[in-house]
């Protein structure tokens, strides 16, 4: 059995995708001295070895957190704590993004300006686009226009710096930066990669 959670992580970086800097832990000094280090600015992510569907989630913004009952919480569950300082970033965010491409260069892509986790995306106005990274952007498909803040070229751009990542025929969720930040100090986070079955069962759930 292994973390699903942090497995997903650990496979991101170990491809060169850049991920928010983060420190996985059950030890509860750990989780507090991290979240010391982190600025009392950052998310803590659980993690289970069983197959359990809805795991707790903390966001901290400030030292007025009651740290000790979530170190109290996490311990009792026996949860793994995933501590990440991605928040801090947050008002430097420039939209969030999930996208599709094939080897030929065809795309799909929706994204949002809206300043929100990306999981909660789904829930904001989105713009989704259908394509070529080798047509010019007024001869895309438009699935879904509401928010004309990115300039479609910017999202050009945007395709073919993902098409450099050789990741072809699954769903990407990231998001991009207004300056760096991560492992990797670069202005473009990766959250996660689905095959698309496993895209259909997390919209699924979203509904």
């Amino acid at each position: 059995m292994v973390y699903k959670k942090l497995q997903s992580i650990k496979s991101l970086a170990d491809k060169g995708l850049n991920v928010h800097n983060y420190v996985a832990t059950k030890n509860t000094e750990e989780i507090k001295q991290v979240v010391r280090d982190f600025g009392y600015v950052c998310t803590i992510r659980t993690d289970s070895l069983k197959s359990e569907y809805k795991l707790p989630f903390y966001v901290i913004k400030d030292r007025a957190v009651d740290l000790g009952k979530i170190c109290k919480e996490i311990e009792s569950k026996d949860l793994l704590a995933i501590v990440t300082n991605g928040l801090r970033y947050d008002k430097h965010l420039r939209y969030n993004f999930v996208y599709t491409l094939e080897r030929n260069g065809d795309f799909w892509i929706e994204y949002s300006k809206e300043n929100c986790p990306l999981r909660k995306m789904y829930e904001k106005p989105m713009n989704c686009y259908i394509g070529n990274i080798d047509e010019g952007v007024g001869d895309w498909v438009v699935i879904r226009e509401t928010d004309d803040r990115v300039d479609k070229r910017e999202i050009s751009w945007l395709l073919r710096r993902m098409w450099d990542k050789c990741i072809f025929g699954k769903y990407v969720e990231a998001s991009i930066y207004n300056e760096k930040c991560g492992i990797y100090d670069e202005d473009i986070v990766f959250w996660q990669i689905l095959n698309k079955s496993e895209k259909e069962k997390s919209l699924f759930r979203l509904t």
